[in-house]
C-alpha cells in the first residue's frame, strides 16, 4: 500500500535534489541547446546512413521517440497507473 502523506514528503525532498541537478547541468553545459536535447531524446544514429541509399540525404541525427524509448514510456505509464490506483486515503501514522 502506497501512503500520500509518505509520497509527499519523498516527492519534496528529491525535488530539491532535481532542482540542484537542473542547475549544475545548465551550469556546465557545452552548447545553450544541449539540455533541450536531452528533454527531446536528442540521438545520433549512424546506423541510418547504411539504411538509405546515397540519393537519399537524410541525416542521422534525430530528435524525438525512437523505437526503444516506447517500451520505456510503456513501463512509466504502467507505474504511475499503480502508483495512483494504489495511495490510500489514510495516512501511514493512522
Amino acid at each position: 500500500m502506497l501512503f500520500g502523506d509518505i509520497l509527499l514528503l519523498k516527492k519534496n525532498e528529491v525535488q530539491a535534489e532535481f532542482e540542484l541537478l537542473f542547475q549544475d547541468i545548465k551550469k556546465n553545459q557545452t552548447h545553450p541547446s544541449d539540455l533541450l536535447l536531452v528533454i527531446l531524446n536528442g540521438n545520433y544514429y549512424p546506423e541510418i546512413k547504411s539504411f538509405l541509399s546515397p540519393e537519399e540525404k537524410k541525416s542521422p541525427y534525430m530528435i524525438g521517440p525512437t523505437s526503444g524509448i516506447h517500451s520505456y514510456n510503456l513501463h512509466h505509464e504502467f507505474i504511475a497507473d499503480y502508483i495512483f490506483q494504489s495511495i490510500s486515503e489514510y495516512k501511514y501514522d493512522q
